[in-house]
């Protein structure tokens, strides 16, 4: 082997590790911007949470018939948009990612 030959393949190993290198980071940010979907979901929020509370609320507290089934008629529908939206979320979630339920029992 020659020096001229030598210095091409060190050249080409150099390249190589650079060409690995860069896939690795890669991988390694798709990784990330996976975990980064999965850690935080629509639920997180708990907006159906928070509007269930507050349907309870108006529900309890308002004796006026009137005011009670105006704010109802706003809350509930709002809160069941919210489940659905939850749900094709999770269905989406665990389509995409199987091991998604998972993550969820294990950092629940």
């Amino acid at each position: 082997m020659t020096i001229s030959q030598a210095r091409l393949s060190k050249v080409s190993l150099t390249a190589r590790k650079k060409k690995m290198s860069q896939s690795l980071q890669l991988s390694q940010l798709i990784q990330e911007t996976k975990t980064s979907i999965l850690s935080e979901t629509f639920s997180d929020y708990g907006v159906e949470t928070i509007l269930s509370e507050l349907i309870d609320f108006v529900l309890e507290e308002y004796p006026d018939q009137l005011h009670c089934g105006i704010l109802s008629a706003y809350l509930i529908p709002a809160k069941n948009y919210v489940a659905v939206l939850n749900n094709r979320e999770n269905f989406r979630l665990e389509t995409n990612y199987p091991n998604f339920t998972n993550v969820e029992e294990t950092n629940g």
